[in-house]
């Protein structure tokens, strides 16, 4: 017997696809509500131990990217949108400025929730949670 697991293709150049069961399927033909990813940017080697110009950099490349909202925390970077591949564009934009910035190795986690049942902002999410602390 042969099992099939659904493969998830991320490549900068192939951004946007997905294989799941041998057939490849774009993912802007599928119905996406809408999409949240936290990311964050690691410039790796850098002079000083203070990351933060290379951050702000890397959010100012996204600024004005039509159909992404962002908001900054300590920690990352919250992304919004109801297609993916502008998630992944904003994740590259980000990764070349810094790396265009003179760094030779970027590190970069990025967290992606995908939610297709109905359409949820950034801020319900987060006053979902504070309704049920007490």
């Amino acid at each position: 017997m042969v099992s099939v697991v659904p493969l998830l293709c991320l490549s900068p150049s192939k951004f946007g696809f997905i294989k799941a069961s041998g057939m490849l399927k774009n993912l802007h033909d599928a119905t996406i509500h809408m999409i949240h990813a936290e990311i964050s940017i690691y410039p790796m080697a850098t002079k000083d131990a203070s990351v933060g110009f290379y951050v702000a950099k890397a959010i100012e490349s996204i600024r004005g990217m039509d159909g992404l909202r962002y908001e900054i925390n300590p920690m990352g970077t919250v992304l919004e949108s109801e297609d993916m591949g502008a998630i992944h564009e904003a994740t590259d934009r980000m990764m070349e400025v810094v790396h265009n910035l003179g760094v030779g190795r970027v590190e970069v986690v990025l967290k992606i929730d995908s939610r297709r049942d109905r359409d949820t902002s950034m801020e319900e999410k987060v006053e979902s949670v504070k309704r049920h602390m007490r």
